[in-house]
């Protein structure tokens, strides 16, 4: 049996990382955009400042009041803002460490670049 070479496609990886970022930067504005209707809903629910709503430890508080209350749909609603809190987070943390292995990379092939001299090019003898 002959093996034979398999050749792959050159990937521009850097366009993929690009593509990527923005994609998921469009999810997190779609994620936000519906959590800012939650979070309304939540504070017409619970009679609360929606402005402290993004804290995690606020919407614990709410959801021990609604259980103790059994106020249900405030405790639906609750669950549903803690759920898509969460996804926003683990959504900005995927987009930060995108964003520093874009800079890290660039950092590298900037300086590779500056170490690669061409010293035929140089305008004066290099030693």
């Amino acid at each position: 049996m002959k093996k034979g070479k398999v050749e792959t496609p050159v990937v521009d990886e850097a366009a993929n990382e690009i593509v990527a970022l923005r994609v998921l930067q469009v999810m997190y504005s779609n994620q936000l955009n519906a959590y800012e209707r939650q979070i309304d809903e939540v504070s017409a629910l619970g009679r609360v400042n929606r402005n402290t709503l993004y804290n995690p430890a606020v919407l614990h508080e709410i959801e021990a009041m609604a259980q103790r209350k059994k106020f249900e749909e405030l405790l639906s609603a609750v669950w549903i803002a803690q759920s898509m809190l969460d996804d926003i987070i683990a959504l900005q943390r995927t987009v930060c460490v995108l964003k520093r292995s874009m800079a890290d990379e660039s950092i590298e092939a900037a300086e590779k670049k500056g170490r690669d001299i061409d010293h035929e090019a140089l305008p004066y003898e290099a030693m």
